[in-house]
């Protein structure tokens, strides 16, 4: 899997994820003042209380996106590296079964006011890489082509550098794929890596 940091999301993607604090759903008003509108709608009808991990799926005719997630990052008090590596193993759950391979989110540029950029970079990739695991070796080419793995993330971030997060997207690529590799050793059958 890709992962690049961009500094402007582009709309070439067919899905954007945003991130949306529980106690501010207005902050996408400038964005899209369609999208608040549909954020409300889902709140008051209490489709979606944007409760930590619930999110909303739209498409939006003025914004150039197949689909948008609106993902609740749940209170700004309550969020911790481990909720946000919870996070991007959502996103790739939610693209996976949208069928869309590419994605541009907007989550690292959210959260990088409450924990340092390699942090936040690290667990990011973990997250995201982790849940894109899949043991397809001896499947067959129809069910493979059923669990094709999302191949890019672009993550929007408007910082002075990229460097630290970039760092911290490279760790966790490192540890991720280290797991992921460990995980098909366990998957193999025992005639193929002996358990002893």
């Amino acid at each position: 899997m890709k992962l690049h940091i961009v500094e402007n999301i582009s709309g070439k993607h067919p899905l954007l994820v945003l991130g949306l604090w529980e106690e501010n759903l207005t902050q996408y008003q400038q964005f899209s003042p369609e999208l608040t509108i549909e954020i409300q709608d889902a709140y008051n009808s209490k489709r979606c209380e944007f409760k930590f991990g619930e999110s909303i799926i739209t498409k939006i005719p003025t914004k150039p996106y197949q689909k948008i997630i609106v993902l609740s990052l749940g209170k700004k008090s309550e969020i911790t590296l481990e909720r946000i590596r919870k996070l991007a193993g959502k996103t790739i759950k939610y693209a996976k079964g949208l069928k869309l391979l590419s994605f541009e989110t907007t989550l690292a540029e959210l959260l990088r006011s409450h924990f340092p950029e390699q942090q936040l970079g690290r667990v990011l990739a973990e997250g995201a890489i982790l849940a894109n695991y899949e043991f397809t070796k001896y499947l067959s080419q129809e069910k493979k082509e059923k669990k094709k793995p999302v191949d890019e993330i672009i993550f929007g971030w408007h910082g002075k550098t990229t460097t630290e997060l970039q760092q911290g997207i490279t760790q966790g690529t490192i540890i991720a794929t280290n797991t992921n590799l460990a995980k098909d050793l366990v998957n193999e059958p025992a005639s193929i890596a002996t358990p002893t």
